[in-house]
């Protein structure tokens, strides 16, 4: 049996192991609910995870963390769910055709044999590098909504809590979040610093209702800049206060 994720338009088939989060059935919720439940309200979330690849030239690339991003995944990808928190992976619609194809070219490369992959819940992302969930019902806007940006907002807003929603109908406490890209920029009003990139917007959209914290598994473009390093530390520190 294999999963299909309805993609502008047209329906592409992915492996058994990736299922689409907003599209599962009664059985494969209960069963996820139970896992989160034994995990005590735990989830690891990567947002756009190969964003950057290895064959692509960025200023500051780091291959040796995106290796380590790579790894994680796999490991939750094949261990025993007994063992590790369920793994989402937010992805651009457009990008979940190549999805399996990257997960298991790095688990050639960093895993011996080869082992069977387990449950992964793929939260699909609106095209063009946003974060923003893009669930399967079509959103109703607001009657109200009068201008494109009023109705744009709306929406954003609307998929977003969508999301939320069936985290928490899950049971979801807490989420470790990773991915690309990561930035902990300081805001000239007040001095504190504010995630930015597709892993900041996620934090900022989920730590009102959850439990967040940034896991060391997330990329940034200036990997190689001890400040952006030393800020990213600091925001971690701030959001588990």
């Amino acid at each position: 049996m294999r999963t299909e994720i309805l993609l502008a338009g047209n329906h592409e088939k992915l492996p058994e192991y990736l299922h689409n989060f907003f599209e599962l059935d009664e059985t494969r919720l209960e069963v996820l609910k139970e896992r989160i439940k034994k995990f005590d309200g735990l989830v690891r979330l990567f947002v756009h995870p190969y964003f950057i690849t290895a064959d692509e030239e960025e200023d500051g690339f780091s291959q040796q963390k995106l290796n380590a991003i790579n790894r994680a995944i796999n490991i939750l990808a094949t261990n025993d769910p007994a063992k590790v928190p369920p793994l989402m992976i937010m992805e651009g619609q457009e990008k979940l055709p190549v999805l399996a194809e990257n997960i298991q070219e790095f688990n050639s490369e960093f895993l011996s044999g080869h082992p069977k992959f387990r449950d992964v819940y793929i939260i699909p992302t609106r095209a063009g590098n946003s974060p923003e969930p893009a669930p399967v019902n079509k959103i109703d806007i607001k009657p109200s909504a009068n201008d494109d940006g009023d109705i744009r907002e709306y929406e954003s807003d609307a998929n977003w809590s969508v999301l939320t929603a069936k985290l928490k109908q899950l049971g979801v406490k807490k989420i470790l979040i990773g991915g690309m890209l990561m930035e902990a920029v300081k805001m000239t009003d007040d001095g504190k610093l504010k995630g930015v990139g597709c892993v900041g917007a996620t934090i900022r959209h989920l730590q009102d209702d959850f439990k967040v914290e940034l896991s060391n598994l997330s990329y940034s473009r200036a990997e190689w800049d001890e400040d952006v390093r030393d800020n990213r530390r600091k925001f971690q520190q701030e959001l588990k206060r």
